[in-house]
C-alpha cells in the first residue's frame, strides 16, 4: 500500500515546471480566478437556497452578478476585446443555435449548428471585428473558422497566441 507521502513525492515527477508570467498573464489570471472566485460565490448563494432552504436576497445576488461583470469587463479590456462585441457575438450565436425559442432539439445539435454559424456573414464581421480586420495576418482570410482549425471547442489557443503577439 502506498502511503500519502509516497504518493505525493511519486507525483512530483509530474510537476509542470513554471515560468516568470508577464505583466499580462499575471493581470489576465488576475482576473480569470477572481470571476471563478465570484461566480464560486454566486453558486454558494444559489446553493444555500435551493438545498438549504435559506432566503436568496436579490440585493446580494445583484452585487456579485455586479462583481462577476467586473471581471468579465476587465478579462475582456486585457485581451481587447469590447464587451459590445461579445454581446453582439452571444446573441448571434444563441439565435443561429436556436432560432426564435429554446428546444432541446436545437440545443443537442448546437456543435454543427455553430459550424454553420461560423460560416456566415454576420460570424465573420464580428471575427474581424473582435480579431482585428486591420491585422495583416487576417485580412486575406475568407472563413474566418479555417484558421481557429483545432478541435472545435471554441479554445485553440488562437486567442492566447494573437494577445501574446501583440504584448511584444
Amino acid at each position: 500500500m502506498t502511503t500519502l507521502n509516497e504518493y505525493q513525492q511519486h507525483n512530483r515527477r509530474l510537476y509542470k515546471p513554471h515560468v516568470r508570467l508577464s505583466e499580462m498573464d499575471a493581470a489576465l489570471l488576475d482576473w480569470v480566478l477572481g470571476l471563478a472566485g465570484e461566480v464560486g460565490e454566486l453558486a454558494e448563494l444559489v446553493k444555500h437556497c435551493v438545498f438549504h432552504g435559506e432566503s436568496l436576497n436579490k440585493m446580494i445576488v445583484a452585487k456579485e452578478l455586479g462583481d462577476i461583470l467586473w471581471y468579465v469587463g476587465a478579462t475582456a479590456d486585457t485581451l481587447g476585446i469590447k464587451l459590445q462585441d461579445v454581446m453582439e457575438l452571444n446573441k448571434a450565436k444563441l439565435d443561429h443555435r436556436h432560432g426564435a425559442v429554446y428546444s432541446d432539439a436545437t440545443s443537442a445539435d448546437r456543435k454543427s449548428r455553430e459550424k454553420a454559424f461560423e460560416k456566415t456573414d454576420e460570424y465573420r464581421d464580428l471575427f474581424f471585428r473582435i480579431m482585428g480586420a486591420k491585422t495583416p495576418s487576417y485580412a486575406n482570410v475568407d472563413d474566418p473558422s479555417s484558421i481557429l482549425g483545432g478541435n472545435g471547442s471554441g479554445n485553440d489557443g488562437f486567442e492566447l497566441k494573437s494577445y501574446r503577439k501583440e504584448e511584444k
